[in-house]
């Protein structure tokens, strides 16, 4: 059961206002969350931790809003602090996912399951009000060609250094103590939002868990289209049959270098396949419209997945998506990853751009 003495002090009235330097607190609001269960309907692991946990959990949901006037911003932090299980005396704050700070899934599973570890937990949104981590449209510019800067500092760093404090003192207030150990965890947007803790606020966490962190965004968002770069070049988008018949035989090939069958090329350097070898071999698919054998395009498209984004002159630009990733789930269809293409479309302040009007040369 949850302890009565602590659970009294989950009021806003009980807990006191942080002092953040070039920020002004607006409201603190405090409430009791009873037998709480979270599964989520995106994600079935936790990066940096496994899989949900079958339990429930008490705790204090503790919402502190600022803003840093003159900017015309509101931002939000949300701490959850452990009522049951009992508080282990440590924090780890939960990294967002995509064009999203914290008010996503990924946060939501990892802030759930440090919670069940007896870990207070916290996530903030950086001022920026959305649960949509596919596009940033709706804040990222002001107007075509005019970059939200404020908003953009504080998704990058300035929000969430703030949340790690307001964080700190959410934990001292509550429990009359600060914590004994601060860690982040985060992937994706998460990773590198701990990646950037690490190099501007190095003595905010004891230590740091990032997964995929997305970072070096300029090669790896061009990387990210390149293969479809391709297929607009060559006027033409081969059957998804196509590249599942490519992947499988490199698998095959290859998949044991590494002394076990277990559908992963763990060896890449070791693999030289050549997908222009099979133009013209049948096509393992039986759905219907699919082609007879494979295409030189569809080759094409797969040289260009595995061996990595090239310039015009061949020279790499970028690493390649890996010999198994999935290529029928967008990355070689007409349709990029949402992240690709916006970032394409801000980078050049063009809200049309798409690679069917864009060069290798470009």
């Amino acid at each position: 059961m949850s302890s009565p003495a602590i659970a009294g002090s989950c009021a806003s009235a009980t807990i006191s206002t942080p002092s953040i330097f070039g920020a002004r607190i607006l409201s603190i609001e405090a409430t009791i969350v009873q037998n709480y269960a979270y599964a989520s309907s995106i994600y079935n692991v936790v990066a940096n931790h496994g899989h949900y946990p079958d339990t429930t959990i008490d705790f204090c949901n503790v919402t502190v809003t600022h803003t840093h006037p003159g900017t015309d911003d509101t931002l939000h932090t949300e701490v959850w602090l452990p009522l049951r299980p009992s508080w282990n005396g440590r924090l780890q704050m939960a990294g967002g996912g995509g064009w999203v700070a914290g008010l996503d899934e990924l946060a939501r599973g990892t802030m759930f399951t440090a919670l069940s570890e007896g870990y207070v937990t916290s996530r903030v949104d950086a001022g920026i009000p959305t649960t949509d981590f596919t596009t940033a449209k709706d804040w990222a510019l002001t107007s075509p060609g005019n970059v939200n800067y404020n908003r953009l500092q504080n998704f990058a760093m300035i929000g969430l250094h703030d949340g790690a404090l307001i964080t700190k003192s959410v934990i001292k207030s509550f429990y009359g103590r600060p914590a004994d150990y601060s860690y982040w965890s985060g992937c994706s947007q998460g990773g590198r939002q701990g990646h950037m803790f690490a190099q501007r606020y190095p003595d905010v966490f004891d230590g740091i868990a990032v997964s995929a962190p997305a970072i070096n965004w300029a090669p790896f968002f061009v990387g990210q289209t390149f293969p479809q770069q391709v297929l607009y070049e060559l006027g033409e988008f081969p059957h998804t049959c196509e590249y599942d018949t490519l992947t499988a035989a490199v698998i095959k090939a290859y998949d044991g270098n590494d002394g076990l069958l277990d559908g992963l090329i763990s060896h890449p350097d070791s693999c030289s396949f050549d997908p222009y070898e099979l133009v013209g071999t049948p096509v393992n698919c039986n759905v219907p419209g699919a082609p007879a054998v494979i295409s030189k395009a569809a080759a094409a498209a797969m040289d260009a997945a595995w061996h990595g984004t090239r310039a015009a002159d061949g020279s790499l630009l970028w690493s390649s998506s890996g010999y198994e990733a999935n290529t029928t789930n967008g990355v070689l269809l007409s349709e990029g990853f949402t992240d690709d293409s916006l970032a394409r479309e801000y980078d050049i302040y063009n809200w049309a751009e798409s690679p069917e009007i864009m060069t290798l040369e470009e």
